[in-house]
């Protein structure tokens, strides 16, 4: 591992992406095994409520993982954790406002895209599904551009892998 100047360890770029690969397996295999719960069950009921199973599992994941213990179930496996790569909390914890916050965006913001037009079909507001599509893809494709260019700047320099963070700290 690399050392720091204060002595806390900074984690290696291989094992912070190795964490993030290692949480999105978590996710698919706990769905794989919700989908084996209702084997015998109409397909349609999965298929229909797939954004709800995923954002539970996420939920659960996110609370007994992230939110308890402060790193995510891949951290947890490789020994790390989120922390502060800079300013004068180096190595500390993330507080549990940025955690709420990561759990709105790790769970959440993916359950509002695939419902989005549900939501608004009930609430009587069909007619702006169209343009909130195009707004929420717009603001996909910025969000795609901006974790890229996070990405190589996490390989450039070791700072984070993950984009939320940038925008938490």
């Amino acid at each position: 591992t690399n050392k720091m100047d204060n002595g806390v360890a900074s984690a290696l770029r291989v094992s912070q992406l190795d964490a993030s690969e290692l949480d999105h397996e978590v996710v698919q295999l706990t769905k794989s095994q919700v989908s084996l719960l209702f084997k015998y069950h109409q397909n349609a009921f999965l298929t229909y409520f797939d954004p709800e199973i995923q954002a539970s599992i996420k939920l659960l994941l996110w609370k007994f993982a992230l939110y308890d213990s402060g790193s995510t179930i891949g951290q947890q496996i490789l020994g790390i954790h989120y922390g502060y790569s800079n300013g004068a909390n180096i190595g500390a914890a993330i507080t549990g406002r940025e955690k709420t916050l990561y759990g709105l965006l790790v769970v959440l913001a993916p359950w509002l895209k695939d419902r989005i037009s549900t939501l608004l079909f009930y609430l009587g507001l069909s007619s702006v599904d169209k343009q909130v599509h195009w707004l929420l893809q717009q603001a996909e494709t910025i969000l795609k551009v901006a974790a890229l260019m996070n990405v190589l700047v996490f390989l450039k320099k070791v700072y984070t892998l993950q984009l939320w963070s940038v925008f938490l700290a």
